[in-house]
């Protein structure tokens, strides 16, 4: 179809021919409305003949023009023109990357400067990682499908039209596209520019992209195609059976960190390239330091990267993709600078100091108002204890080594002269301390993670503390308590924790869970009362917000783009409004946490953390029970568990792994294959069998929001359990028979029943009662006969509950501890407490330490397999560093 000046597509008025080729005509065009010219992609009108084909299409295009990120190109219209569909986009004035390689080449050698390479390459990458973010896939990545404009901007083009495409001809491997549709068996993408699995016609997912980009930026540093034959066959045969001249010998000297980030895309296994386009932007703006450095200066710093550690009190449930991009990453602290991408370019670039260099947890760092000291909270010394270390020295001096209970959470007053901190002893309350640790004394009876008024007279607290964002147990108050006197006076009676005052006085951050989600929202609330006001409304983890010195954001950390890190939202201070999109300020696959602001610098100091976690084993003896001999590792690696659940016969295993992103897997124990049931970018959590061992519940957030999903152990029937209008549900745990599943839901975490037999839309929540009509309770266990379950209190210091179905009662079993577990005789129970695993006896209440945790280590999601004689749990490790923003000296 060739259109003439003149002619009219709707709104739009065509203006000129911009080009054609296989995919169609593009015009430029005149959309009168609003004044603007845009660019039509006249698509050709066989792509219409099959209307399920079309809808497709259609639906990407419009997902796709959802997006809005500079290295996408911007769709603004889709519709259809004499039964052809048509694309409409912005105008872009510029040149496609072949171009633009070539025209920089004239043929031979490297087509740009390895520094302009990487220039375009993060671009690619970024926008890789927005639409994959949005389970958008390209399917056939290019040069051909990348654009440069006049100013250096890179955009991708061309989404999703690999689905609507024509089948594959054989020819020119330079030219021709492969095009079906992406149901597995069919060929989808381009000759030389395919990954392996799109060459088998296999079903394919964000890697791929990762692969094609790949190639791409091997023939951009190298000015030579990373697979070429003389024909496509014989391109994509060594695709799949070659690997590419190494680029030292087909470019010139390379720095080492560069040439692994290419070899690393180029993975034949989609499992061993990147995990996502975020990391591998990432990785390359590390490594657009490497290339001034070379690869003399590279290879001498490398061995000096200092290995970051995870705290124990925050790795369950909130560690996610801890997986380094790659040798790259090691630049990242070489070079010390914290790095940024931020689609509008605007976050400040910061040098990346590390502050501590001992092992240990630390968390709750707080920075002293002028920035030169900093408080921390460790465990060296057996209990978590609070310490004060100047920056720039190494030792830290224990402030509460006299107290023999736990003291968490301490903020330097504005002045810098006090310390206010959480402690335990003498049952527990918000103390003040001079700040060197001098004359502690009592401020209140309650509260946890105080927070200072910029005029030093007043302190926000909360009624629940915050170790793991990822858990939470009740709704938590926000107060105010007069600094000097302790008087008291209620803020917000709706969930708050963690606040933190602005600087002007006026609003006070915190998050929190609205009702009847699990969602972390960060709010502000004026420091005079009133109702909260929403900064963000996503499923990520959000929290620890923080004021900037000058008020102007708001710091939090927060997994939304896959690792937790650190990100700032722009705010209004006197409304507490956002006034635009969050932006990254650290982007690592290292856990970064609990950040906290100088009030007289711009310095940020926060946590890292890595951690080993991985699944045990240990014999067990069900009638003394007690442990039998030594826990033995059944998996190793980096791969961050947090669950396992045991088949009643012992022969497979549950998983829940964190990385690289939150998947159910199936661990065969006879010969430790190791399968994924789900592998998408959904967040799949804690799964269990169910009765019979013939299906497995587990919850997800793949419709939208925390719901109960079911698949077999072959990974087929995936199937909603329940579609719930009041409450997001989690931590499922089906009856002996099977009938019945307990579910925890609500802001408060509390538990209910659901009857699965019924049909979907009657599989209402029956709550169960709360104790006395407060304490919420989360159910972990039923008891062998189905009559009884067990659980923790859901208030700080939990205490073991059982409940019972016939007289609707709770009793109370113990004062502290959870996580647990009915023995098979039905009378005695395992649960965890004080660091170890204890039995007690639901008759007589008798208890015993039967498994202590060594130092260092958390043990949690202990399970037996049927005849109680195999005890699972997951072993964790971690430790952890203090690190510092500063901002990057200017000139």
């Amino acid at each position: 179809m060739h259109l003439q000046p003149g002619s009219r597509l709707g709104p739009y008025e065509v203006i000129s021919p911009l080009g054609a080729g296989g995919m169609g005509e593009v015009y430029r065009a005149r959309d009168e409305r609003i004044g603007r010219d845009v660019a039509v992609k006249i698509l050709p009108s066989s792509f219409a003949e099959s209307e399920e084909r079309l809808h497709r299409f259609e639906q990407e295009a419009r997902a796709t023009g959802m997006l809005n990120h500079p290295n996408l190109l911007t769709i603004h219209d889709f519709g259809q023109h004499d039964g052809a569909p048509y694309i409409v986009s912005e105008l872009l004035e510029g040149e496609t990357l072949r171009d633009r390689m070539t025209d920089a080449s004239g043929g031979a050698g490297p087509v740009v400067p390895p520094r302009k390479a990487i220039e375009y390459a993060v671009q690619i990458a970024n926008g890789l990682a927005a639409a994959h973010e949005r389970g958008i896939v390209h399917r056939d990545l290019k040069p051909e499908n990348v654009f440069v404009t006049r100013d250096g901007r890179v955009k991708i083009l061309d989404f999703g039209l690999a689905k609507l495409a024509a089948p594959f001809e054989e020819g020119n491997t330079s030219e021709k596209t492969a095009h079906r549709d992406t149901t597995p068996g069919q060929v989808v993408g381009t000759a030389g520019y395919m990954s392996p699995e799109q060459v088998r016609g296999q079903q394919i997912d964000h890697r791929s992209d990762i692969f094609s980009f790949g190639a791409i930026l091997y023939e951009l540093l190298s000015g030579q195609r990373a697979f070429h034959g003389g024909s496509a066959v014989e391109t994509m045969n060594a695709i799949l059976k070659e690997d590419p001249p190494e680029l030292s010998s087909a470019s010139g000297q390379l720095a080492p960190a560069l040439e692994r980030i290419v070899g690393r895309c180029l993975e034949k296994a989609p499992e061993e390239r990147f995990h996502s386009a975020h990391d591998l932007a990432l990785a390359l703006e590390a490594a657009s330091g490497a290339v001034t450095l070379g690869s003399g200066a590279m290879a001498s710093r490398e061995g000096k990267r200092s290995r970051l550690r995870l705290s124990p009190a925050v790795t369950a449930g909130v560690v996610a993709a801890l997986i380094i991009a790659g040798a790259a990453a090691l630049v990242m602290r070489v070079a010390g600078y914290s790095l940024v991408r931020a689609a509008a370019g605007t976050a400040p670039r910061n040098r990346h100091v590390q502050l501590t260099f001992h092992g240990g947890e630390k968390t709750h760092v707080s920075l002293s108002p002028d920035g030169s000291s900093f408080l921390f909270v460790g465990t060296a010394a057996g209990n978590p204890d609070i310490y004060l270390q100047r920056v720039g020295g190494e030792n830290a001096i224990n402030l509460t080594k006299d107290s023999s209970e736990g003291d968490f959470a301490p903020a330097f007053s504005p002045d810098g002269q006090r310390i206010a901190f959480r402690s335990q002893r003498d049952g527990g309350g918000i103390y003040v301390m001079g700040a060197t640790g001098e004359s502690a004394r009592r401020l209140t009876d309650f509260g946890f993670d105080p927070a200072w008024s910029p005029d030093g007279r007043k302190i926000a607290c909360t009624t629940e503390p915050v170790s793991n964002p990822g858990g939470r147990a009740t709704d938590s108050e926000l107060w105010i308590v007069d600094a000097e006197t302790g008087a008291r006076e209620l803020l917000y009676k709706g969930d708050a924790v963690q606040p933190d005052w602005s600087p002007s006085g006026e609003r006070i951050a915190f998050w929190g869970l609205p009702k009847g989600t699990a969602k972390r929202i960060l709010y502000t609330i004026s420091a005079s009362g009133g109702e909260p006001v929403p900064i963000n409304d996503d499923n990520a983890i959000n929290w620890r917000p923080i004021w900037s010195r000058d008020g102007a954001h708001l710091y939090f950390s927060s997994n939304r783009s896959g690792s937790m890190n650190l990100w700032r939202a722009p705010l209004d201070q006197r409304s507490g409004k956002a006034a635009g999109e969050p932006e990254p300020v650290t982007s690592g696959s290292d856990w970064n946490g609990w950040p906290a602001a100088a009030r007289a610098t711009d310095r940020i100091a926060f946590a890292t953390a890595s951690v080993d976690s991985n699944l045990y084993r240990v014999e067990f003896d069900p009638v003394g029970a007690r442990a039998v001999g030594t826990p033995a590792p059944v998996t190793t690696g980096s791969r961050i568990l947090f669950w396992g659940d045991p088949s009643p016969d012992g022969s497979e295993v549950l998983l829940w792994s964190l990385t690289p992103v939150e998947d159910i897997l199936l661990l065969r124990t006879a010969n430790g294959e190791l399968r994924k049931l789900t592998d998408d970018a959904f967040r799949d959590r804690r799964p269990v069998w169910e009765a019979g061992a013939k299906t497995i519940l587990f919850y997800s957030n793949r419709n939208g929001r925390y719901e109960l999903w079911r698949i077999r152990p072959d990974g087929s029937g995936l199937e909603q359990v329940t579609s719930s209008t009041g409450a997001a549900f989690n931590q499922p745990m089906p009856s002996p028979g099977g009938r019945q599943v307990v579910v925890q839901g609500g802001a408060d975490s509390h538990s209910g029943l659901i009857d699965v037999s019924l049909p979907i839309e009657q599989r209402v929540v029956e709550w169960l009662p709360k104790i006395d009509g407060k304490a919420p309770v989360n159910l972990d266990s039923w008891s062998p006969d189905g009559t009884k379950l067990i659980g923790r209190r859901a208030s700080p210091g939990g205490g073991i509950v059982v409940y019972s179905l016939q007289t609707k009662e709770y009793e109370v079993l113990t004062e502290s501890g959870g996580g647990a577990r009915w023995l098979p005789d039905g009378r005695r129970i395992l649960f965890e407490d004080d660091d170890a695993l204890h039995v007690i006896d639901s008759v007589t209440k008798e208890r015993r330490e039967i498994l202590a945790t060594p130092p260092g280590e958390t043990w949690t999601g202990f399970r037996f397999t049927g005849d109680g004689r195999t005890l699972y749990f997951v072993r964790q490790r971690t430790e952890g560093d203090v690190w510092m923003l500063e901002p990057e000296p200017r000139g």
